[in-house]
């Protein structure tokens, strides 16, 4: 049996991460958001690398990062809104300005790492400066998961009689 405890509420025995991981695949109200956050997160993680990977080349890492993170952070916040978090009810105002700071973050963060890794490694090589961008992703995208699932998508979920939410089909 899980504890119902709330999120505020000090944890003795798990640390915050545990907590927070236990929580997201224990609580029905948080799991198949969850679960589908990090499907999208996986294939949209894998889409970028291979775009990054294709266009490194020609462009250079910083831009190439920057072109894949725009397309990837584009499809990734549609399929969130349309499936993820479809029954959390969301103002459109407030979907395109996280999608705004999403790509502001994860181009900053990701610039930088790429950054960081070239003052670190000399000449790093693509598939290199592909899996950092990987590692910086996941951390990325667990704090997204959590910024979305208590700013973004915090109403409750819709009752389950078959109504539709306009706001999210808009």
């Amino acid at each position: 049996m899980t504890s119902a405890r709330p999120l505020t509420e000090p944890s003795n025995d798990h640390s915050n991460t545990q907590r927070l991981l236990r929580i997201a695949t224990t609580r029905p109200e948080v799991k198949r958001p969850f679960l589908w956050y990090v499907a999208a997160g996986v294939v949209t993680t894998g889409l970028q690398a291979v775009l990054f990977l294709a266009i490194r080349g020609p462009l250079g890492s910083v831009a190439a990062n920057l072109i894949a993170l725009t397309i990837t952070t584009l499809l990734n916040s549609e399929f969130h809104r349309r499936f993820t978090f479809a029954s959390y009810p969301a103002r459109a105002t407030r979907l395109h300005l996280q999608s705004l700071l999403t790509f502001a973050f994860y181009a900053s963060y990701g610039s930088l790492v790429l950054i960081l890794l070239k003052a670190i490694v000399d000449q790093p090589s693509a598939n290199l400066e592909a899996g950092v961008l990987i590692l910086a992703s996941l951390v990325g995208g667990i704090i997204r998961f959590l910024l979305l699932r208590w700013w973004v998508f915090t109403r409750k979920p819709a009752q389950a009689n078959g109504r539709q939410i306009a706001q999210n089909h808009e």
